[in-house]
């Protein structure tokens, strides 16, 4: 197997730094960060204040193990069940079930 060229390299890296610069900045921020609204929402969710705010670790942790390259397969996996995870935890909503 040939090795990645420079330039390929370097958009790998800032693919990741990316994906880790949303994950770390406006999503897990969000959850951190008080705001207007937020209760009602997370209550309405099913969601308690407490625990979006270790999701909010959580998510923090596996961002930043995605940019160590030995640990970056393991984290995508887990960045995979973490966003499924949240895209059923939304799928409910507002739909009366």
């Amino acid at each position: 197997m040939a090795t990645p060229s420079k330039a390929r390299r370097i958009a790998g890296w800032a693919l990741s730094v990316l994906i880790v610069v949303f994950l770390c900045g406006p999503s897990a921020a969000g959850k951190i960060v008080e705001w207007d609204g937020k209760a009602e929402m997370m209550d309405h969710l099913g969601y308690s204040i407490p625990l979006i705010k270790k999701i909010a670790v959580v998510e923090i942790a596996v961002a930043l193990l995605f940019l160590v390259p030995r640990t970056a397969f393991v984290a995508a996996i887990l960045l995979t069940g973490y966003l499924g995870a949240s895209d059923q935890a939304t799928d409910g909503v507002g739909s009366g079930v």
